[in-house]
């Protein structure tokens, strides 16, 4: 019974400031001349090392919070209260043991960081339900996004040919 949310952290690569000299080509719509370059002092999208920053920056804020990332995922985090923060590229999901504490994180967030809220019924592409305490995921926007690109909307579906919970066994004419 945890309060959850979905962060979108707006322009979340442009946020951290560099710690190293990254020098571009001007861009398009000024003079070229190969002898002039600009310095860039915040990241950007595209630069190799705006993920890195990115992480860097999320990861002290959240350690501000009181929240360790595991070691085995370093992109979730969780606090002494096992309340859990998810990090995806720009998209955080928070979810709290209490709606108090998941408002008291939120507004920490907002204080340090550009935040929209997301609908919680999908996150990264996965449809979520939760009903009689269980959570149901799906991708059936996905699926059907598929079949327009591929033009198969109008296909005959047809069943997975295996019967449901069947047993599989190895054949052991292929071990010879």
């Amino acid at each position: 019974n945890m309060a959850s949310k979905i962060v979108d952290i707006v322009g979340a690569f442009r946020l951290p400031i560099l710690n190293e000299p990254v020098f571009a080509e001007l861009p398009d719509g000024f003079i070229k001349d190969k002898t002039k370059v600009i310095q860039i002092n915040n990241a950007i999208n595209g630069l190799k090392q705006a993920a890195y920053y990115w992480y860097n920056k999320i990861s002290l804020i959240l350690k501000q919070l009181g929240f360790k990332p595991l070691i085995s995922e370093p992109c979730i985090f969780i606090d002494d209260s096992n309340n859990i923060i998810a990090v995806y590229v720009d998209d955080i999901h928070v979810a709290a043991s209490n709606q108090n504490k998941l408002d008291q994180i939120i507004n920490e967030l907002q204080k340090q960081l550009p935040c929209q809220f997301k609908d919680q019924s999908t996150y990264l592409g996965i449809h979520f339900t939760i009903e009689n305490n269980q959570i149901l995921f799906d991708q059936k926007d996905k699926i059907m996004e598929l079949l327009e690109i591929y033009q198969m909307k109008e296909c005959k579906n047809i069943y997975t040919p295996a019967e449901p919970n069947s047993k599989l066994f190895k054949n052991e004419e292929d071990n010879n």
